[in-house]
């Protein structure tokens, strides 16, 4: 990877350290596993392992968690959904009488 007549793994010791520290604890314990423990990491290999410990994450959210429960969180979602993500009754969120207040939408 080249950025700014670059490579990268010249910058690749200082950003993913720095990457690391902002993101939760327990995915970069989950990222960390996939290596030996003094592995120098990459920007691509550290990108790689966060994409995939997300996608694991994702997957197991959504199959974990009742429908109701995800509804609840804001969890589920679409576009298309004919569940409100406020009052949770069937017609779209944007058409919702329930609750019409902003700060009570930005609430839930």
């Amino acid at each position: 990877m080249l950025v700014l007549g670059v490579k990268g793994e010249h910058y690749s010791v200082a950003i993913v350290p720095d990457l690391m520290r902002k993101i939760p604890w327990d995915i970069v314990l989950n990222i960390r596993r996939s290596k030996e423990i003094n592995h120098e990491w990459t920007i691509g290999e550290f990108l790689e392992q966060l994409w995939k410990e997300l996608v694991i994450r994702s997957a197991t959210e959504v199959r974990d968690h009742p429908v109701e429960e995800r509804k609840r969180e804001g969890r589920l979602l679409s576009v298309n959904s004919t569940s409100c993500a406020y009052c949770l009754r069937n017609h779209m969120s944007k058409d919702c009488t329930q609750i019409t207040e902003v700060k009570k939408r930005k609430e839930i």
